[in-house]
């Protein structure tokens, strides 16, 4: 009896615990979700919650919860604020400017990511910006060197930008320690690159041969620089030299500690001389011995295609030549080898498949392979390390090309095959034509099954080759296998406009959807049509954005 009643002097309450532990937990957690879990608990935990969660990630957030955190909490304390016009959240960035404010809501803010705002007013956006005067890390995707170079961010350490080919503008940030640049064509500009000279941290992401040839003359005089990533979104067509960047690291860069890159390259069907050479320049004791960095080359021999990147991966995207037999080449050996097979690709989100040129194709590529080639090329993919952090699948258009009632079974067998291999996938994009394909026109349980309990987003595309309408009973397909956990729809598909009335009436998950609409003359989808529907949205549950026939919905 005493021993009992010794236990539950000890039991402790939850809130006995000290503030400082609660704060130490509280300051890992966004505080959008700390806020959702605490709120109608007592005042204590919701000043904990201001005191220790000054972070607000709104990149998923649905409308509603959105809008629940300005009315009860005072925004003030947020330190660090996401917002987004992504796909889960499109229209947020122009509802939040239209009803909030950065200046009245978060003037304290240090840290600023904003995702998407090419439909928003740049300047005006910067404007706003220009006046958090504790800024200290901006992240703008995209936005135009000519705007940016307009401003005097002085506080800043930390930015991450899509942007112009010509970097000259980004000079005047003199004080910047770490920059992340992805290129894109937002203007005319001729290609000049300058950079900041004070970067301890620079990450550069680029698509075409002609920016990779003159990034390395442009880094010469970074002689802080500390760590170095390099990411080539396209096949170029030069391929990289690792001569080239030691030659560089060493005359320039001598306090570089890690040097990350991923570059696609054709090497051509025959000239195995020319993927050997690539191989080797990045092979040599500079790399292995002296820094001990390694590489990773992915070679697909029927497309003379390879892919060489640094281990451990650190980007989140690789894209795979779906029927091109492939080998695989690696300098890590296991005496260096310090990470687990996770670890080595933790940071890959997103896997591209894509099939070989249609030039490959039409010169009879298909018939030179038995109907085994689509299944051991998947098997012989999926049989690596790489899915265990993969959040997101995209199977371009075209994936499956060539379709027979022969390997019909071959083809949804491996395509369940790899769903099963990757236990965090939630986000799948595909040809709605494919997805026919795959599920055997809808009717395989199994494949259906899976799809429904873990797809949270779903990316319907149109076959590029002749044109999809999404008719009636396609639309009671999606909502059948999707209705349940999916919260954002994309349908890129030309789809007549009772779809949308039908898609959100059924779909109760949604937080987001996109709908390639056929419109009438003088019909209009609006808020107000929305509301005689009678499907349960209005103006506190939605907001409507559009970009001519692109209608979509910020949901619930």
């Amino acid at each position: 009896m005493a021993n009992s009643n010794k236990q539950e002097n000890e039991i402790t309450s939850i809130e006995d615990l000290p503030n400082e532990l609660f704060g130490k937990i509280f300051s890992y957690l966004n505080g959008n979700d700390a806020s959702f879990s605490l709120i109608y608990l007592n005042r204590r935990f919701q000043c904990l919650v201001k005191e220790y969660c000054q972070r607000l990630d709104f990149k998923s957030i649905n409308k509603s919860k959105f809008d629940l955190i300005f009315e009860e909490y005072d925004t003030q304390w947020c330190q660090s604020l996401s917002l987004s016009n992504d796909n889960y959240t499109y229209g947020q960035i122009e509802y939040f400017l239209q009803f909030y404010s950065l200046i009245d809501h978060f003037s304290q803010l240090k840290s600023l990511t904003l995702y998407n705002i090419k439909s928003i007013d740049t300047f005006e956006l910067l404007s706003q910006i220009f006046l958090l005067t504790n800024l200290v890390s901006l992240t703008l995707k995209p936005v135009c060197g000519k705007i940016m170079s307009e401003f005097d961010f002085f506080n800043l350490k930390r930015l991450a930008i899509t942007s112009c080919k010509n970097t000259t503008w980004i000079k005047k940030f003199s004080q910047l320690d770490s920059l992340e640049y992805t290129m894109n064509n937002c203007c005319l500009s001729q290609i000049v690159f300058a950079w900041p000279l004070k970067l301890k941290h620079l990450k550069i992401i680029f698509d075409n041969d002609d920016v990779g040839v003159l990034v390395p003359q442009s880094l010469t005089y970074l002689s802080e620089l500390i760590v170095f990533e390099i990411y080539q979104k396209k096949l170029g067509k030069s391929p990289p030299n690792g001569q080239v960047w030691e030659q560089l690291i060493r005359s320039s860069f001598p306090a570089l500690k890690k040097f990350k890159f991923y570059f696609p390259f054709d090497y051509g069907f025959v000239s195995i001389k020319k993927e050997k050479k690539v191989l080797s320049s990045f092979s040599t004791s500079f790399y292995l011995e002296e820094k001990k960095w390694f590489i990773h080359c992915d070679i697909f021999t029927v497309s003379g295609i390879a892919v060489i990147y640094s281990l451990p991966f650190t980007f989140d995207q690789y894209t795979i030549i779906s029927n091109s037999a492939s080998g695989r080449i690696v300098t890590l050996s296991n005496s260096n080898f310090i990470h687990s097979d996770k670890d080595l690709y933790k940071h890959m989100k997103t896997v591209i498949i894509e099939s070989i040129s249609e030039w490959d194709l039409e010169n009879d590529f298909y018939t030179k392979h038995n109907k085994n080639t689509y299944e051991q090329i998947m098997l012989n993919f999926i049989s690596g390390p790489h899915f265990n952090s993969i959040e997101r699948l995209y199977l371009l258009p075209n994936y499956y090309r060539y379709r027979n009632e022969h390997n019909i079974k071959i083809l949804s067998n491996s395509f369940y095959i790899l769903l099963k291999k990757i236990p965090h996938l939630y986000v799948l994009e595909i040809d709605l034509s494919d997805l026919q394909f795959l599920t055997e026109n809808w009717t395989n349980v199994i494949l259906c099954s899976h799809l429904s309990e873990n797809i949270r987003s779903l990316i319907l595309h149109s076959n590029k080759h002749r044109r999809q309408f999404l008719d009636g009973n396609e639309v009671n397909q999606i909502t059948r296998v999707f209705s349940t956990k999916c919260q954002y729809l994309s349908v890129c598909v030309l789809s007549p406009i009772h779809t949308i009335i039908s898609l959100l009436r059924n779909m109760k998950q949604l937080h987001s959807m996109h709908v390639f609409v056929q419109t009438k003359d003088n019909e209009e989808i609006t808020m107000k049509w929305l509301e005689k529907q009678n499907i349960g949205l209005n103006y506190s549950n939605c907001f409507i954005t559009n970009d001519e026939q692109n209608y979509y919905f910020w949901l619930r």
